[in-house]
């Protein structure tokens, strides 16, 4: 099976996994209307998990046959309250104010999907590269607010953090 079709098949049944954990948990961690707030008032809204990431970049005809990604996305793969063995994640309060305005969005909707990444989108890539090398991972967290991110970041067709 190749690798995409096996990252695919793995995220789907994330994504399942997740929408379950969220029904479970009802409202433990919904924010009421408007959302969004400062990294201490903030909850992690329903489920972020059934963003619909719809691509909207320019394509060829061959590229598409070879079913290539262009867009660039930073989303979220499913979130939980606790960590596990020490993990030390990204803190949202430590990110720059653009990285902060970037991520606001990805934990409020869902995810956030772009064919021409902006400068804060580049940072924050590079910052979660360096951090996995740190964590030995595959999957980058964001802390905010307690609440725990696990993102799914991907530039172009190579994935990030998965």
């Amino acid at each position: 099976m190749p690798d995409r079709t096996r990252r695919r098949l793995l995220q789907t049944a994330v994504g399942v996994a997740a929408a379950t954990a969220t029904a479970a948990l009802g409202g433990c961690l919904s924010t009421p209307a408007g959302g969004g707030g400062t990294e201490s008032e903030h909850t992690a809204p329903g489920n972020l998990t059934a963003w619909d990431h719809t691509p909207d970049c320019e394509t060829s005809a061959e590229r598409d046959a070879m079913d290539e990604h262009y867009d660039s996305t930073i989303a979220v793969d499913h979130t939980t309250t606790s960590l596990d063995g020490g993990y030390a994640p990204i803190r949202f309060a430590d990110l720059r104010d653009d990285e902060r305005d970037l991520l606001d969005a990805v934990t409020t909707d869902g995810g956030h999907s772009t064919c021409d990444p902006s400068n804060a989108f580049d940072r924050f890539v590079g910052r979660v590269r360096e951090h996995l090398d740190r964590q030995d991972d595959t999957m980058a967290y964001l802390d905010r607010g307690g609440v725990y991110y696990g993102l799914r970041v991907e530039v172009t067709d190579q994935g990030i953090s998965y």
